[in-house]
């Protein structure tokens, strides 16, 4: 079993690495433009003939650049307020002639979009927001989609310029596709946690959950990711594309003393999923006294759920289940399908706990210690 999960894992990471840059083409903002001008001028006119903009502000900038173009082979889905809160979140002291973007709002960006400046993109790969569709649980947007911040990581695309910010000259748009730019990728700063699902037995769906310190500076060392088997492009870990409300964690919010930061949910597709996350989640954490000090440590739970009405929950992955390998160069740790496969490795490892899809707890959810137990236990010598 360790053998085909190893092997599952690598083939995962090549394909990741060879799909991640072509992955904006079907997420773009707006593609066809050739300068920021260009754009400045089609945002204004969306906002000068956007009702809300005259009615209500609150949903000013929400209308489609151009929903025309939201389609193969385009996929041009942005609207305004989407540039507006991904360069925001990435260039939080733009500004235009001394004024601040975040205090002017979406109808300043025309003008701030004027200012960028045309210059070759500088090296290594950057993450990129990209368009996704508006998740199932959360807020509606006005076109149906939602600009996520560090969605992807690229490269600039050969003969590709950025548009950069005239007073830091960091990028701000790539020109390809007019997605908002991040921060570098930073090489080496992840980790990986992967579980294997099969539809043939009935499962359904995967439900996520972190916990920790909500600490949004987190995202800049290694935005939480995932790889659904099949896929060659990395999503955010947390969207909810199955929301499913029995999966609530709060026999895990009772053992671990907080109610978590932020949860996600993605089908259970037949095969190997991949998970990546900043390295600090595979750290030791400080010395914990009791349960409600767990506030501490990062970690991700899991919920599976199966169209039978059977499932598992509150799997846990801890920072003693990442194995460094040589091969992938990096931690990684395994929710295994089994408790024979966990026992199996456990036995070879020597780990005090190995998560595995626990079947057998599914009406037990709201004790959920047994996944927690041996963390506190004193043997560990935290």
């Amino acid at each position: 079993m360790k053998t085909l999960i190893i092997g599952a894992l690598t083939a995962l990471l090549v394909i990741a690495s060879m799909g991640s840059a072509d992955a904006a083409r079907n997420k773009r903002f707006h593609d066809g433009y050739d300068n920021p001008t260009q754009l400045a001028a089609d945002v204004q006119a969306n906002l000068d003939t956007d009702l809300a903009c005259h009615t209500n502000d609150l949903a000013c900038g929400g209308q489609m650049l151009s929903p025309e173009l939201c389609t193969a082979p385009h996929w041009s889905c942005a609207a305004p307020i989407d540039y507006l809160t991904a360069i925001l979140a990435n260039h939080p002291n733009a500004s235009v002639d001394g004024h601040l973007l975040r205090d002017g709002g979406v109808r300043l960006l025309p003008a701030y979009l004027r200012t960028l400046i045309i210059r070759k993109p500088p090296p290594g790969r950057y993450w990129m927001a990209c368009m996704i569709r508006t998740p199932k649980k959360g807020k509606p947007t006005v076109s149906g989609y939602l600009g996520l911040n560090n969605c992807l990581p690229r490269e600039f695309k050969p003969g590709e310029m950025a548009w950069v910010d005239p007073h830091d000259l960091t990028p701000v748009l790539a020109q390809d596709c007019t997605n908002p730019v991040g921060k570098p990728e930073r090489l080496g700063g992840c980790v990986y946690e992967r579980y294997y699902t099969d539809e043939s037995l009935n499962d359904l769906s995967v439900h996520v959950k972190q916990y920790g310190p909500s600490d949004a500076a987190l995202d800049s060392e290694c935005p939480p990711m995932i790889l659904l088997p099949g896929e060659t492009q990395w999503e955010s870990l947390f969207v909810e594309d199955c929301y499913d409300p029995t999966c609530n964690f709060t026999g895990a919010d009772g053992v671990v003393g907080n109610t978590g930061w932020r949860t996600g949910s993605h089908p259970a597709v037949t095969g190997m999923t991949l998970i990546r996350l900043p390295a600090r989640f595979a750290e030791k954490p400080h010395q914990i006294a009791s349960a409600s000090d767990t506030d501490n440590w990062y970690r991700i739970f899991y919920c599976l759920k199966r169209s039978n009405g059977g499932g598992a929950c509150a799997v846990g992955v801890q920072w003693f289940n990442f194995v460094y390998d040589k091969t992938l160069k990096a931690k990684v740790a395994t929710v295994f399908y089994t408790r024979a496969d966990a026992d199996t490795f456990q036995a070879k490892t020597k780990q005090p706990f190995v998560p595995y899809w626990d079947f057998d707890i599914l009406h037990h959810c709201p004790d959920a210690a047994h996944s927690l137990r041996v963390t506190l236990s004193p043997s560990l010598g935290m």
